[in-house]
């Protein structure tokens, strides 16, 4: 099955009381990012800038606040109650800057991205030293891929937050993801130096030193790490790749789950989760997974592709069919549903012909693929069994036509023999038939029951005697043989006597 790579999850940092995340569609590449749950006080206003909120304004934004807590809190969070009381005090104070910044936090959690990034900029417009919305700003961009826009806005925060060490942590992120180990670490130390609770510089620190395989050290910069948030769901799913790293994939199995435990849509760790399951076989095990991907990435192609195939472990072939038929809807050149959808139909429908038109597709659209891919050998498979089939079905159609021109024969024969029987005479000494028996009128037999006593059996006939012949004239005497005196000749009367 697929595997992907660990995506990022960067995410916005904290707001006043609120947590902020960042949920664009991150680059595939990258790794997730540490997300700052602490929640902060309102900072004072500059002596430029406008005074804080009046009591009644500060109580209602206080109670916003609760109400995103809650929210955040909820097994299913609903935004709809925070949004709306944050709104609310938006009109009673229109320049309360951290009103949009935190409105932008729940566009983001919501998957609103335009919406989030117009909150931001308007909390900006009301505050430039507003540096949570400058940096959630510079986070949308990573999320997006724009990594040289990213780093540009940080470099920005820098200059203009000398003393910022959130933006020189989000730097350091970038400089890890792309393999320059020592100077992340130089970065990270500077954010720690001017931010010792930054959780950004320690989970770059923990990956430098995964990435090292120095995991002594990892280890100890996690647990100082948790220390500072233990609902962080990033430490624990780093844990568990320092755990798996170790080869110890018990250990990192309750890390991962532990981070989902932390947050359900923490999609690294269920990814990871996941591909352990595959790889022990547990189809059942990795489909629970693959839905929640399925669930919180919906345009996923691939997260519905791998869904499917875990469907297909289980023997859930219908479902992993729907599956499929999403993955064409959302990304009409994917090559590896063809081939997945191909092996069902082999494996699971014996249908070699659909399964090779998807194999020929697959090969078709992923354009260069290895010698040795399976899907060859799956080709000669499906050729084989279609020859085999289209032989059987010629066989079967061969012996219908013999049994119906047998059929044929044998009728033909019987009307032939019907019609011989009908012309041919009566045998000699045979009455014909319907004639009445020699010397008298048919007779009718009743049809009623025999007498009482049985059934009358017919008296056999005595072997000497002989039925009488009928009368016939006497033939003429041959001119050779004696006869006796005639009448005629001899006027004496026959003597009586003798």
């Amino acid at each position: 099955m697929k595997t992907h790579f660990h995506i990022r999850h960067a995410v916005s940092a904290v707001v006043l009381a609120l947590a902020g995340c960042a949920t664009s569609q991150p680059a595939p590449e990258q790794r997730p990012v540490a997300q700052n749950t602490r929640p902060v006080a309102r900072p004072k206003a500059d002596a430029a800038e406008q005074a804080g909120p009046d009591a009644h304004t500060q109580r209602a934004f206080d109670d916003a606040v609760k109400s995103f807590q809650a929210t955040q809190a909820a097994e299913k969070p609903d935004w709809t109650e925070p949004e709306r009381k944050f709104k609310q005090v938006a009109a009673m104070d229109e320049d309360f800057a951290e009103v949009y910044l935190n409105l932008g936090v729940i566009y983001e959690k919501e998957r609103k991205p335009d919406d989030a990034k117009e909150m931001y900029e308007k909390a900006l417009a009301k505050k430039p030293s507003l540096r949570q919305a400058a940096e959630n700003l510079a986070v949308m961009e990573e999320n997006a891929g724009h990594q040289d826009k990213a780093i540009q806005a940080y470099q920005e925060m820098v200059q203009k937050y000398p003393q910022d060490g959130g933006s020189r942590a989000r730097i350091a992120a970038l400089y890890e993801a792309q393999g320059q180990g020592e100077q992340a670490l130089k970065l990270a130390r500077e954010a720690l130096m001017r931010d010792p609770k930054n959780l950004t510089a320690y989970k770059v620190m923990m990956r430098v030193y995964l990435d090292e395989k120095n995991y002594s050290l990892a280890e100890l910069v996690a647990l100082r790490a948790t220390k500072l948030d233990a609902s962080d769901p990033e430490l624990y799913f780093t844990m568990g790749e320092i755990a798996l790293a170790q080869k110890d994939e018990v250990r990192a199995i309750e890390q991962f789950r532990h981070a989902v435990k932390e947050r359900d849509d923490y999609l690294p760790a269920r990814q990871s989760l996941a591909a352990i399951a595959v790889r022990h076989h547990d189809y059942a095990g990795a489909s629970v997974q693959y839905e929640k991907l399925a669930q919180y990435q919906p345009k996923s192609a691939a997260a519905h592709l791998d869904l499917g195939i875990a469907y297909k472990g289980t023997g859930q072939v219908d479902k992993a069919f729907q599956q499929y038929a999403e993955v064409k809807k959302l990304d009409e050149n994917n090559a590896e549903v063809y081939y997945a959808e191909g092996l069902i139909f082999e494996k699971n429908k014996s249908l070699p012909d659909k399964a090779l038109e998807d194999y020929k597709t697959f090969i078709q659209k992923a354009g260069s693929i290895p010698g040795d891919h399976p899907v060859y050998e799956s080709i000669k498979n499906c050729e084989q069994l279609i020859a085999i089939q289209q032989q059987s079905a010629q066989q079967e159609k061969d012996q219908k036509a013999k049994e119906e021109m047998d059929k044929k024969i044998k009728e033909q024969e019987e009307k032939n023999k019907a019609a011989t029987d009908k012309d041919k005479p009566p045998a000699a000494g045979a009455p014909a038939a319907g004639a009445p028996p020699a010397g008298g009128k048919p007779v009718a037999t009743p049809a009623s029951a025999p007498a009482a006593g049985g059934p009358v059996k017919p008296a056999a006939a005595k072997p000497e005697e002989k039925p009488a012949a009928a009368p016939a004239e006497a033939a003429p005497a041959k001119p050779s043989e004696k006869q006796p005196p005639s009448p005629v000749d001899n006027d004496e009367p026959p003597d009586s006597a003798k």
